[in-house]
């Protein structure tokens, strides 16, 4: 996590980021808006909808960070209520674009912080995608989505790195290479020393030195991030928790979500990057590797945030930019 707060700041960035990249943000990002990562988007939000245990007819689901809309669509296409939630205005006006006067849509303005606004025990699903890593405070924000899901409650955190994308395998190393040489640079990954894997050791010796080579680099962001020189790097998008030295943390992501909610599901897997129906190189390393982890929660009928709360409603920040048609 980083030394230095400078939380407001990164929110703010975060916000004016975003309002500006909506209306070019789905055709920037192929490694979502393809064929292969939407169905799987759509079968995994299928699944954890059928695990909710809250007892309610019609579900209500928080889309928390949702952009221009990727998961609401496939929330809306399943049957549910949806309170799309972001801290940039410009993208929900993107998504109220795609579903103009959807009966079972909201949305609502979020602080970057916290929930507030939003009651003990409102919804029946918070669900996000790909959003942790750009909340400064992300281990808050799992506690503040326990909060607001009703017992029985499913919670789905989706598209979040897993630990083998900074450990870097050999056969991650190769897939990306079979991707194309600009790859890692397109999307800001940072491997080993090139110079490191040819040289002629035996593979043990190899790893060994790259897991030095790891290590060297990690030291010398965090002396950066001390000099409060590395720290104010951010991505063209916003990101903040994306650096070897500053990335999400599953470890504690776990601990914080089982002192609430049982995990019933936990799977690395390889994000297609092709727009091909059909693509090649994902389908060859699929099984081989992996970058990306999703984890489905449900919140236990007891324990903390599960008794004492006020109401079932639904509880709209008063930022809310858009009511119930």
């Amino acid at each position: 996590m980083p030394l230095i707060d400078d939380s407001n700041q990164q929110i703010s960035q975060n916000k004016e980021i975003h309002d500006i990249i909506a209306p070019r943000y789905d055709a920037s990002h192929p490694e979502i808006y393809n064929p292969t990562e939407q169905a799987r988007i759509q079968a995994s939000l299928a699944k954890a909808i059928a695990m909710i245990q809250s007892r309610t007819t019609a579900p209500l689901v928080m889309d928390f960070g949702a952009g221009t809309g990727n998961l609401t669509k496939h929330l809306l296409d399943l049957g549910v209520q949806v309170i799309a939630t972001d801290v940039s205005q410009g993208s929900l006006d993107r998504l109220n674009e795609k579903h103009t006067h959807h009966s079972r849509l909201q949305t609502a303005i979020l602080n970057g912080q916290d929930l507030a606004g939003f009651g003990d025990r409102t919804f029946d699903m918070v669900a996000t995608y790909s959003v942790l890593h750009h909340v400064p405070d992300y281990l808050n924000i799992i506690g503040e989505f326990a909060r607001v899901l009703k017992p029985g409650g499913i919670m789905v955190i989706d598209h979040e790195v897993c630990p083998s994308y900074w450990d870097q395998p050999l056969d991650y190393v190769s897939y990306l290479g079979e991707l194309g040489e600009n790859f890692l640079k397109t999307y800001h990954i940072v491997t080993d020393n090139p110079f490191v894997n040819r040289l002629p050791f035996d593979v043990k010796t190899i790893r060994f030195l790259r897991f030095l080579y790891r290590k060297a680099i990690g030291i010398s962001g965090r002396f950066l991030e001390i000099t409060h020189i590395y720290k104010r790097r951010m991505t063209g998008e916003g990101d903040i928790h994306t650096f070897q030295h500053d990335h999400i943390e599953w470890d504690k992501i776990i601990t914080k979500l089982t002192g609430s909610c049982d995990i019933l599901c936990e799977e690395d897997y390889l994000v297609c990057r092709e727009t091909d129906p059909n693509p090649p190189v994902w389908s060859q390393w699929r099984s081989r590797c992996s970058d990306m982890r999703c984890i489905v929660a449900r919140k236990r009928p007891t324990g903390p945030y599960s008794t004492n709360a006020k109401n079932n409603d639904v509880n709209i920040s008063p930022q809310s930019s858009r009511r119930p048609q």
